[in-house]
């Protein structure tokens, strides 16, 4: 039927020469590019090849491994990768994509699942997920969870991630306990994280869940006595001082501006050593999401982050026309509403604590 594949992409010239599950083994053994050869006996080489390694690989007995399934996640090995399983699909080979989602095939099962959730076809997508989540996977459990959620039966997302929880550890607690506090439950989830509050993924969790609690002066209190406690340190960190968690002093900037006491969190946030994580300033952002517009400007002409976007600008204009372009922007953007300043998993952090934090998270998920 086709062909060759450069790219995953077919060059438009039908052959006859090898099966659609040729191109889906040939994703599967890293080949991204094959040359085709009007030799016959290159041909037969090359099938026999292939079918040999398809034997190898049973894929059908990985699904009773989580282990080498979360290998083969970290590693995308064996596995067709996404973009000629669009090819596939792309192409109405449904049937191959459908065969090895059901065989253990990760990005072919999320794609059939996608195809048949499209198709109202619920049950026929849970039962595709069901064997993954039979090896006690956490990535499994997770979507699992994340359908039903969507689909709001949220009492079976909620069993799905408390019976295989354990699995996922530390990143599966925090999105477990975010999944209660999206639900009513913020009193449950907040009584899980209390005793990972030395820890920084988990304890902007505690801080997120909290929210609406009415118990902002508790979580305050315990952060201030770790900011308190902190011992100095031989690398910047809040002023030359290691908490635990390293990020407690933005964690209680964020509950007071919550409590309505503004000019506190502004002055926790003046002591820090590094004010930019994941691109992103906090006291910045908080200055603009309440139109403290003289007190941005002060700090945008010393802070880099805040006025190096519009530093061109600044170059051409002025001073002054600068600063004033440099905070326009972040002051209309909160004019919308305010946002959360926790934000998403902190991948691109920029600084050494930024950088630890990123690899922590990297390890958790």
């Amino acid at each position: 039927m086709l062909l060759a594949v450069r790219d995953g992409r077919g060059l438009g010239e039908d052959l006859d020469v090898v099966r659609v599950a040729d191109v889906a083994d040939w994703g599967r053994a890293g080949i991204r590019r094959m040359r085709y050869s009007r030799r016959a006996s290159r041909r037969r080489d090359r099938c026999a090849q292939l079918q040999t390694m398809r034997q190898a690989w049973g894929l059908g007995s990985i699904l009773v491994n989580a282990a080498e399934l979360d290998r083969r996640a970290r590693t995308d090995d064996g596995w067709i990768p996404p973009h000629l399983v669009s090819y596939l699909i792309d192409h109405g080979h449904l049937g191959e994509v459908e065969h090895e989602a059901r065989g253990g095939d990760r990005f072919c099962a999320q794609a059939w699942v996608r195809i048949l959730i499209g198709q109202e076809r619920r049950e026929e997508a849970l039962e595709v997920l069901t064997p993954y989540l039979a090896t006690g996977w956490w990535r499994a459990a997770r979507s699992v969870a994340e359908l039903f959620e969507g689909w709001g039966r949220v009492d079976e997302a909620i069993e799905v991630f408390r019976a295989n929880r354990q699995a996922g550890g530390l990143g599966a607690l925090k999105d477990f306990t975010l999944l209660l506090a999206r639900h009513g439950r913020g009193d449950e989830a907040f009584d899980l994280l209390l005793p990972y509050l030395g820890d920084w993924f988990l304890a902007e969790a505690l801080v997120e869940v909290s929210a609406g609690l009415g118990r902002d002066e508790e979580v305050a209190t315990l952060l201030t006595a770790r900011v308190e406690t902190g011992s100095q340190s031989g690398w910047p960190d809040f002023g030359g001082r290691h908490t635990e968690p390293p990020n407690a002093l933005e964690l209680l900037a964020t509950v007071r501006e919550r409590q309505g006491r503004v000019d506190e969190a502004i002055a926790l946030l003046r002591t820090r050593e590094i004010t930019s994580v994941n691109g992103r300033d906090q006291l910045a952002d908080l200055l603009a999401r309440h139109e403290r517009i003289e007190e941005l400007s002060e700090y945008a002409a010393t802070e880099s982050l805040v006025r190096g976007v519009h530093g061109a600008t600044r170059g051409r204009g002025g001073r002054g026309r600068g600063v004033h372009v440099a905070v326009s922007g972040p002051v209309a953007e909160y004019r919308g509403g305010p946002r959360t300043t926790l934000g998403p998993a902190r991948s691109e952090q920029r600084g050494d604590r930024a950088t630890a934090y990123s690899a922590e998270h990297r390890r958790r998920r």
